[in-house]
C-alpha cells in the first residue's frame, strides 16, 4: 500500500474547496492514509492514522494558499 496519485488529487481538491474534515471511503484506507501523510506538509494536514478497519479521516490544521 502506497501514495495513490488518484487519491492525491482528490484530496487536494477538497482541501482546495475549504474541507476540513473528510473520508474517502471509496479507496484502500491504508492507501487513503498514506497518501494523506505524504501531503501532509504540502496542504497542512493533521497526521492521519491508519486503522484499516474504519475510515481515514483526513483534517486540515489550518487553509493557507496553495
Amino acid at each position: 500500500m502506497a501514495f495513490k496519485k488518484e487519491i492525491a488529487v482528490m484530496i487536494k481538491d477538497k482541501v482546495e474547496q475549504g474541507e476540513t474534515g473528510f473520508c474517502l471511503s471509496q479507496f484502500n484506507q491504508v492507501d487513503v492514509a498514506n497518501t494523506a501523510n505524504a501531503l501532509e506538509e504540502e496542504l497542512n494536514l493533521v497526521h492521519t492514522d491508519i486503522y484499516p478497519e474504519v475510515n481515514a479521516v483526513i483534517s486540515v490544521r489550518s487553509h493557507k494558499k496553495l
